[in-house]
Order: structure tokens, then sequence, then C-alpha cells
């Protein structure tokens, strides 16, 4: 059996606290317009594994800390498989990039891993997450089942969960989206729980002081550390 991805040993970028063994996988089931791993999610130009010359390279992590992303991770038929053998090597965490349209790989991961972290994209409100990709059925019910998988997870298990939501500022965003996406995410209530805005890579799309501006209207509405660019601004209540 052979495994396509890129391994990348040294990322100081997609780990939510440290450096990391980062592993991308093929596939995706959105196909997001600002999408910038496209070739990763077409399953272009990634090295082909054996899966003991997986294994092999994954032994090469110095820092005890994984994320798989991609593409979709979870999306990945091999992403279970993956993610045991990791397990395996006792790490210190392993972290997934997610879009949370499979709750049931959602749960699986919280429940098998150690030291489970979790990214996950918003991209819009639930109402228009077919500007995504018109062909996926059920948004709402999929990612509104991983919020609450976050929430009893949260709530039985590990209240320190380290969990951050990203979105990604493209041009059909606009506050009244994030206000309704906010009321969302407050179903997740998690002291380590960070919402961040990013701009899309490499020409951003809305200005920002704008954001700022948003992010000041944001805070009077949800509980969540707000960052831009991964950076905690300081705004006045």
């Amino acid at each position: 059996m052979f495994f396509n991805a890129f391994i990348e040993h040294v990322d100081s970028i997609n780990h939510l606290s440290d450096i990391s063994t980062t592993v991308y996988l093929p596939g995706c089931s959105l196909r997001c317009p600002y999408c910038f791993n496209m070739d990763i999610v077409n399953n272009k130009d990634l090295k082909q594994y054996t899966w003991d010359s997986l294994k092999e390279d994954l032994q090469k992590n110095i820092s005890g800390h994984f994320v798989l992303t991609g593409g979709e991770a979870t999306n990945n038929p091999n992403f279970e498989k993956i993610v045991t053998f990791i397990n395996q090597l006792m790490p210190k965490s392993i972290q997934i990039n997610t879009n949370m349209l499979q709750p049931d790989k959602l749960s699986w991961f919280l429940n098998s891993v150690k030291n489970p972290i979790i990214a996950f994209d918003f991209k819009t409100t639930i109402s228009t997450y077919y500007e995504m990709n018109p062909t996926i059925a059920d948004y709402r019910g999929k990612f509104i089942s991983s919020l609450f998988v976050l929430k009893s997870y949260i709530e039985e298990k590990n209240k320190d969960l380290l969990l951050q939501c990203r979105t990604t500022l493209y041009s059909g965003i606009t506050i009244e989206k994030l206000i309704e996406m906010a009321e969302m995410l407050d179903v997740v209530n998690c002291k380590n729980f960070t919402w961040n805005f990013q701009d899309i890579y490499p020409n951003k799309e809305i200005n920002s002081e704008i954001v700022k501006d948003w992010m000041h209207i944001l805070k009077k509405e949800c509980k969540i550390c707000l960052l831009y660019n991964q950076e905690e601004l300081c705004i006045d209540n």
C-alpha cells in the first residue's frame, strides 16, 4: 500500500504552541476559492510512501509535537491509521487542522489521543457554506455536531483543551456574518479557546483597520480570545 503525503519536520507555523512535525495529507471536502494548499488538496507533487517508509519518516520528529493537516486530514482514508501510529510514539501532542465536517472522526480523535489539540476553520455563516462547495450536503448538521463533540469533550474530559477557530478574511466576510458565527461558537466554553482572523496570503482583501473595528464589536459579542494573524490586539471594551 502506498501513501501520498508531504512531511515537514521543523514547522513553526501550524502548531498552536510549539514547533512540530507536520503531515500534509491530500484530499478535502471543500474547494475554498482562497485555498493556498490546493496542490496538496489535489494530490500534486506529494511524496509517495510505503507504510514502512512513512513510519520511518514520522519517527524523525524532534519536538514531540505533530500536526495533521491538508487538505482535510479527517477526510483522508489513512487518517486513523496514521494517528494510531503517532500515538505509539508517545508524543507530547497531536494537533489536527480540520474543517469540522467529519464529527465522528473528530470524536474518535479526541478520545484516542492523550494530548489532542484542535485548530478548526469556520469559513462563513452556516447558511452560506454552499459557497465553498455546492455539492456538500448538510453543512449545518455536520458543523454543529462537531461543535457539540468539542463541547462534550471539554465538559466531560478536558477543560484545558487547546482549541482555535480560524476564519480567513476573504471579500465575502462581513461583520454581520461574524456576529452570527460568534453566536454559534459561544456554545463551546473553553478557557484555551482562541478565534484567529487571518488575511488571505499573499494579498489581503480586507483592510486591517476594518478588521480591528470588527474585532472591537465582536469583543462585546463573545467570550473567546480574539487574534489577528495570531496576535492578540489591545481592544478597549
